[in-house]
């Protein structure tokens, strides 16, 4: 059960996840956010509610085959910072998981990163 307060987009219940990026690729290739663009000083907001496998995995096929799809559940948009408040968070961050209890606060610092290329 969780409590999710992101702008506009709010949840208080049971999620499956919570997933924040500002790019396009979460872990393992698995494209989460198809839109997001690390440049426009915004993260790509995808929450999925909680449910029986069955629902998970009806709404899987919209995250992966057909990915900007409406589906019941699912809630996509775009943010500049949230908190997420529970009693047990299984959190991820940049490949390193960890749990937590309380609140974690998701930011993102527009062009707070540099990248120098050719």
């Amino acid at each position: 059960h969780y409590q999710v307060d992101a702008g506009e987009h709010r949840l208080d219940g049971p999620c499956f996840v919570v997933a924040f990026g500002n790019c396009q690729q979460y872990g393992s290739g698995i494209i989460l956010a198809p839109e997001a663009d690390p440049s426009d000083g915004q993260l790509d907001m995808v929450m999925v509610s909680g449910g029986p496998p069955w629902r998970q995995l009806w709404r899987a096929r919209r995250l992966g085959f057909r990915r900007m799809a409406a589906a019941e559940g699912v809630t996509r948009g775009r943010i500049t910072s949230a908190t997420v408040t529970g009693e047990h968070l299984h959190a991820h961050v940049d490949g390193q998981t960890f749990e937590a209890t309380g609140s974690l606060k998701v930011r993102v610092e527009p062009k707070g990163l540099l990248v120098a290329a050719p």
